[in-house]
């Protein structure tokens, strides 16, 4: 730029960078993310929710002086955006986002070369637009970008938007899913409620604590999981309680096996055309599309 015309600023480099990445959570949202949004409510907090900790961790490199404030922050949306484009790719397969216990799965990846590289898309690159523009400019055009400090003295300020600014999308999420933080059996009404990004820092959360109470564990808990499964039982449905009494019940077991391959045809072919008619439900046969896995790492029920 020529001298006397406006440069790029720290802190319009630092919105940038936020809006850019809020802009792909949207595209991710809309785009790969199945996440069961419905009404007006539900679309306002995933408008909402990828500001609030992205604006937090990147308004730290405020603090920073010249060229150095620029790297860092390019540097910290890069690392979220990659946290985003993993979960997307993650979300493709297994229809569920990452966590600290499944990265401990990382051996895994090398036998499923063929499978993760099926899960990539044309439209990928759309992810990381923002993040070649901004390397261009940091690296040949850095003439664009002022010299000018960031005053220190609004850093916190910042800071307590974005803080503040979590704590809306909490308090509308709770309005719209009540306990939202509790009932956590299903990680995507977190993601859809706080975001991806918010939703790895809790999953650090819980993986931390859970860690902790293995470690101390005794007899005694054991004791207090029990006599609250006792309060907490349920009674049985009757629409389906007793129906194979009396019956040969033949129960089929597929290892490693997901739903969507259920009804899915490639090039006009059924892939489970067996399966298709066991899973019509008419009055010979059962099929339980929807469960909640109890283990501790993936979905596999053969583990």
């Amino acid at each position: 730029m020529e001298k006397g015309k406006k440069r790029i600023g720290i802190f319009a480099f630092f919105l940038l960078t936020v809006l850019t990445i809020a802009l792909k959570t949207y595209f991710a949202y809309y785009v790969d993310l199945s996440l069961g949004v419905k009404g007006l409510t539900q679309n306002l907090i995933l408008l909402m929710n990828p500001y609030s900790l992205v604006a937090l961790l990147l308004s730290v490199f405020l603090f920073f002086k010249g060229r150095k404030a620029y790297w860092f922050i390019f540097t910290g949306g890069f690392l979220l955006t990659f946290l985003l484009y993993a979960n997307v790719v993650y979300f493709r397969f297994f229809s569920d986002f990452i966590t600290f216990s499944t990265l401990n799965q990382v051996s895994n990846v090398d036998s499923m070369g063929g499978a993760v590289g099926a899960s990539f898309q044309w439209y990928d690159f759309v992810y990381f637009i923002d993040t070649l523009v901004y390397l261009f400019i940091l690296v040949f055009k850095q003439k664009w970008l002022s010299k000018n400090v960031f005053h220190k003295k609004f850093v916190p300020v910042v800071m307590a938007t974005a803080i503040a600014l979590f704590f809306l999308n909490l308090a509308f999420a709770e309005t719209d899913r009540p306990e939202l933080l509790t009932r956590t059996f299903d990680h995507k009404y977190l993601v859809k409620y706080l975001g991806p990004y918010n939703f790895t820092v809790y999953d650090g959360v819980k993986t931390v604590q859970n860690n902790q109470q293995k470690a101390l564990a005794s007899e005694d808990d054991l004791t207090k999981v029990l006599n609250y499964s006792k309060q907490k039982n349920v009674e049985p449905n009757m629409q389906y309680y007793g129906k194979a009494k009396g019956k040969n019940v033949i129960k089929i077991h597929l290892e490693s096996f997901q739903t969507f391959l259920i009804n899915k045809k490639i090039h006009g072919q059924e892939v489970t055309p067996f399966l298709n008619k066991l899973s019509s439900g008419n009055n010979d046969f059962r099929y339980y599309p929807h469960f909640y896995h109890q283990t501790g790492q993936g979905k596999n029920i053969g583990r």
